[in-house]
């Protein structure tokens, strides 16, 4: 849901189209009428025709830069649990699917006393970290249960028989499966694609913050700041989100509706003032999010 609509044949026409419009006077008027915000771009005329292909290779090249840096990342964290798997041992594959937990309401809690504190970047960085951390720690946990698979073949069966006995029944909190924990794996992927660009995005701020730290602790005004706070109890409940608890969602066809315009979004008002884009991911995530409770 969350990377489906990354495709520039659905997103750039959109964008082309009305910064052709606006370049009338009628539309334009009708643009403010909405108080809606000026577009982050050339606006085209007839003279101008040739910037919808310099437009296309630019959103091309970005979505090639995305694409590598989403196959980065799954080789890091590939690489960071064969590290794992090499220095401790872990556990099996979760059995309460639990969407918060009082140590995690309790790290939600400080991180955002940080963010208050200190500096909202640094605390966006530090719930990147755990988010790193904890889809490292579930890819540990699967190769293992696949590696006991292949020397067991007989137990790693009854072990997920019981585990879909469990999910189905009503009385018990739902398990987790390896095919479950494949797919909330790919699913944790794309969030962390979608949060490196967050990080990234928001890290001018934490240079700033660090290099004039002899002078204040605080960081006032701090852009980052507000995102932080909402930011961090979403990517909290996202770390314990399992595709299980998202597919049986009567809120994922609605939320499944919002990536296309928050990507036309993304590309209309975000070109230039790269501040607005992080707002456009966490709408996002909040939206995956939500589907945890509705």
């Amino acid at each position: 849901m969350l990377d489906k609509e990354a495709k520039p044949y659905k997103v750039d026409p959109f964008v082309i189209m009305i910064k052709f419009l606006l370049g009338h006077k009628w539309f334009k008027e009708l643009w403010d009428v909405f108080l809606l915000p000026e577009l982050d771009a050339i606006f085209l005329t007839s003279q101008s025709m040739c910037f919808p292909l310099v437009s296309l290779i630019l959103f091309l090249f970005g979505t090639c830069t995305a694409y590598w840096g989403g196959l980065l990342s799954s080789a890091s964290v590939r690489l960071l649990s064969s590290l794992w798997l090499a220095l401790k041992r872990p556990s099996e594959l979760p059995k309460d699917i639990k969407i918060m937990s009082s140590d995690v309401t309790i790290l939600t809690i400080v991180l955002i006393i940080i963010s208050w504190a200190t500096c909202g970047a640094l605390a966006i960085l530090l719930t990147y970290l755990y988010y790193v951390i904890k889809i490292v720690h579930l890819q540990a946990t699967l190769t293992n249960f696949k590696n006991s698979q292949t020397v067991n073949p007989k137990h790693p069966r009854r072990s997920e028989k019981k585990s879909n006995h469990h999910k189905d029944s009503t009385a018990h909190p739902l398990r987790l499966s390896a095919s479950d924990a494949e797919d909330s794996l790919r699913m944790h992927s794309t969030v962390i694609n979608l949060l490196t660009w967050v990080v990234l995005l928001s890290t001018p701020s934490l240079i700033y913050w660090f290099k004039n730290l002899r002078y204040y602790f605080k960081l006032n005004p701090d852009p980052c700041k507000p995102l932080a706070f909402i930011l961090i109890p979403t990517i909290a409940i996202l770390g314990n989100t399992h595709n299980v608890s998202i597919k049986s969602s009567k809120w994922l066809r609605t939320a499944s509706q919002f990536p296309l315009p928050l990507a036309i979004g993304v590309i209309a008002f975000g070109s230039t003032q790269l501040y607005r884009v992080p707002s456009c991911v966490f709408i996002s995530l909040f939206l995956h999010a939500l589907c945890n409770f509705m």
